[in-house]
């Protein structure tokens, strides 16, 4: 479930004439987080430049720096949209940092995030582990959160092209359902059922998908 305060959002972005602007996308793993900025480059007409922390980030000092300012400037080059994800490593609030390395580059990604004149977008699972100075960075905040029963019907639809009654009742449990699930579902589905969708095993395999989060989670707590 997208929670957006401007349910026409990505039409607003596409009809304004102002193109320097930042969106910092936060939430649950598996979300459709990159999905929205896919979306959004291609409403756009824009190409996308996507780059992930171990892109960006080098155990050489400079380096990190560097590798940063060329990723703004290929956007720039290419007209294009930047999708920075995992960026909390590139962010990571600076006053927590073990080394001196760390700051400078975070200092970096700030200055070249305040200058940079087209549409960038940061995801990240741990919002709460970025740089409090990175907020004022981002025009838009939108938060990923676990999919609602109405969410959990229409991924349904989406990924099975079935339209099942489905009861609040009976998905009262998918409390941690994100759509990301949906296709590891259909796949076990096609591959153990021969691709027979039925309403019980998509809830079923659902169900399954949750347990081994929690179970992930666990173990994350017991560390």
């Amino acid at each position: 479930m997208v929670i957006l305060q401007d349910k026409n959002l990505v039409q607003k972005l596409k009809n304004s004439k102002i193109k320097s602007y930042s969106l910092l996308l936060y939430g649950e793993p598996g979300a459709g987080k990159t999905y929205l900025g896919n979306y959004l480059a291609q409403e756009l007409g824009m190409e996308v430049v996507k780059k992930k922390a171990s892109d960006m980030l080098s155990r050489f000092v400079g380096d990190s720096e560097r590798l940063i300012s060329a990723a703004f400037q290929e956007a720039i080059e290419k007209n294009a949209i930047l999708i920075l994800d995992e960026c909390d490593s590139m962010l990571t609030d600076r006053s927590k940092a073990k080394q001196d390395f760390q700051v400078s580059s975070v200092n970096t990604m700030l200055s070249c995030m305040e200058e940079h004149p087209l549409p960038f977008i940061c995801s990240t699972n741990l919002k709460q582990w970025l740089d409090k100075a990175s907020m004022r960075r981002f025009i838009f905040k939108i938060k990923f959160d676990e999919m609602d029963y109405k969410n959990i019907q229409a991924g349904i639809k989406e990924y099975f092209g079935k339209t099942f009654k489905i009861t609040a009742e009976e998905v009262k449990d998918l409390k941690h359902i994100t759509a990301g699930d949906f296709p590891v579902v259909k796949k076990k589905i096609d591959i153990l059922e021969n691709g027979n969708y039925k309403k019980e095993t998509i809830l079923e395999y659902l169900r399954e998908e949750q347990k081994q989060k929690e179970i992930v989670d666990n173990k994350q707590i017991a560390i």
